[in-house]
């Protein structure tokens, strides 16, 4: 994930933020209302919304003991918006190609597929169970 952060890896997420970011303005493209509109680009297929939280627990635990997490690195997103809008479903998607053995372009469309389903298995964790599993 930190090759993706400074660019030496590329992403499938990154192009369409970047371009999305492009075309409005940063306050615009960071509103509440941008994201949630988009907000199904970055569901991560069969994981659900609790998969996509567990993701981005771990994800920002580790690169807090990184300095590759800067806003110079994530520009034009801030860091948080980075790790939620790419680095959660490219981790997802990297989870998903080695559970199912596919090739990523395989990843992409199950992760589509699948969206539906994980939402309906795997919805948002109660903050109960967010901090039990810290335990």
């Amino acid at each position: 994930m930190q090759d993706i952060i400074v660019g030496k890896t590329e992403s499938t997420f990154k192009p369409m933020e970047t371009e999305f970011y492009s075309q409005l303005s940063r306050s615009v493209a960071r509103s509440v209302f941008a994201r949630m509109a988009r907000a199904e680009k970055y569901l991560p297929g069969y994981y659900g919304p609790r998969g996509m939280q567990i993701i981005m627990d771990c994800l920002t635990k580790e690169l807090s003991k990184s300095n590759h997490l800067t806003a110079a690195n994530t520009a034009p997103m801030p860091p948080l918006q980075f790790v939620q809008q790419i680095l959660v479903p490219e981790m997802a998607a990297r989870l998903i190609q080695e559970d199912k053995n596919v090739s990523y372009d395989d990843v992409v469309d199950i992760m589509k597929k699948s969206a539906k389903f994980g939402s309906a298995v795997n919805p948002t964790m109660d903050s109960d169970e967010s901090e039990s599993s810290d335990e």
